[in-house]
């Protein structure tokens, strides 16, 4: 019986010891956070995780950059390096394979800096992952198509202009096309 207890208490203790330290991200965002060092933190991994361009994502690297870019976008919204950070780590989402995760972020840059040049972009990528990822083709020619109607004139637009003419068409069509044009 006495065994029992001790190895009760003991164990309480440790569980007790151990939960005083970890932070919830709404606990981190209530902190006082150093502007600069938050950049040069999202700079230094952002990076790291350029020069290893050629070898697939960190995955680990790659939700540190986006939990700290989180974190100040959050804290300083305004910035305007914001609207990059958000961008950024919205394509180390896609890269990582958090597609619905980048789609998220896409739109909170198209829809929270709509008149930074990330906008477009953003939304372009939006579309794209829902096309080329998640094969979801009708939510991806929505997209597109209110790219076209919000953002005329970007040099996106021809881009995107040529992919709503192929996007309902299966491989083989395409290749009938291509075939048919060619004679």
């Amino acid at each position: 019986m006495r065994l029992i207890l001790l190895c009760l208490i003991s164990s309480s203790l440790i569980f007790l010891s151990c939960g005083g330290k970890s932070q919830t991200p709404s606990q981190v965002l209530t902190q006082k956070v150093d502007k600069e060092q938050l950049s040069k933190e999202i700079d230094a991994i952002t990076n790291e995780l350029k020069e290893a361009s050629t070898a697939p994502i960190d995955v680990e690297k790659g939700q540190l950059l986006i939990d700290k870019t989180k974190i100040y976008v959050n804290t300083f919204p305004k910035e305007p390096v914001s609207a990059n950070y958000l961008f950024l780590s919205g394509e180390v989402s896609r890269g990582i394979g958090k597609f619905d995760q980048a789609i998220e972020i896409f739109r909170k840059v198209h829809m929270n800096y709509p008149r930074s040049k990330r906008a477009p972009p953003a939304l372009f990528l939006q579309a794209f992952t829902y096309e080329n990822d998640l094969k979801d083709i009708k939510k991806a020619k929505k997209l597109y198509n209110d790219f076209l109607y919000k953002f005329a004139g970007d040099p996106l637009e021809e881009q995107i202009k040529q992919i709503l003419t192929v996007i309902d068409k299966s491989p083989e069509e395409l290749i009938k096309e291509f075939k048919a044009k060619q004679k």
